[in-house]
């Protein structure tokens, strides 16, 4: 079977509603997600980088992170993926956060046996998501973040792209940009027809 990547945070889990739930709790300011134009949320937030990721590893550690949900449609998408496919979960996630992620993954989508890559973005010595994908002979990743997006397309990876405040306006012929599961499925249809007609 052939293994396709799936990007995690803001994918196939609601992330960056909750995070900013989480800020305004801390802080008492509320952020319209509208305001999220860059994944680097120190700079929605007005805060150093170190500020940030301290910030992220106490919602990690909070029931709020328990309570994320995933978005609309991707629990009945990645199964019904997994009926002809492996699944890995890439996500720029340190591995410090491996147990409470894949307890998530676990708990939220059962019944599928993933693979777990992590590239910690987060906190530097990085891995590129399409090396990952290279490396393990995946030919398509589920994604969100316009630099992955990017850098996957650039490797000859087709990317199934889900539209967000901070992705706008990337463009490229291996990246295909949906704003729904159900519109991602499609699309996977499709370029998975072209390969096995190729």
């Amino acid at each position: 079977m052939a293994m396709i990547g799936v990007d995690l945070d803001d994918t196939v889990k609601d992330t960056l509603r909750c995070v900013n739930e989480f800020y305004e709790i801390e802080t008492g300011i509320k952020i319209p997600l509208s305001k999220y134009t860059t994944y680097l949320w120190e700079d929605v937030w007005g805060c150093t980088r170190e500020e940030a990721i301290a910030r992220w590893h106490r919602f990690v550690d909070s029931e709020n992170y328990d309570r994320t949900p995933p978005i609309e449609g991707a629990r009945d998408s990645l199964c019904s993926l997994s009926l002809k496919n492996n699944l890995a979960i890439i996500t720029s996630r340190p591995e410090i956060n491996k147990q409470r992620t894949e307890e998530w993954v676990r708990r939220n989508i059962p019944g599928i046996e993933f693979e777990f890559f992590y590239t910690r973005g987060f906190e530097g010595g990085k891995r590129a998501k399409g090396d990952i994908c290279i490396e393990n002979g995946i030919n398509l990743i589920f994604e969100d973040d316009i630099s992955n997006s990017l850098e996957c397309a650039m490797k000859g990876i087709d990317v199934i792209m889900f539209d967000k405040p901070y992705n706008l306006g990337l463009e490229h012929g291996k990246i295909q940009r949906v704003s729904s599961w159900a519109e991602a499925l499609k699309i996977y249809e499709c370029l998975n027809g072209h390969r096995e007609n190729a």
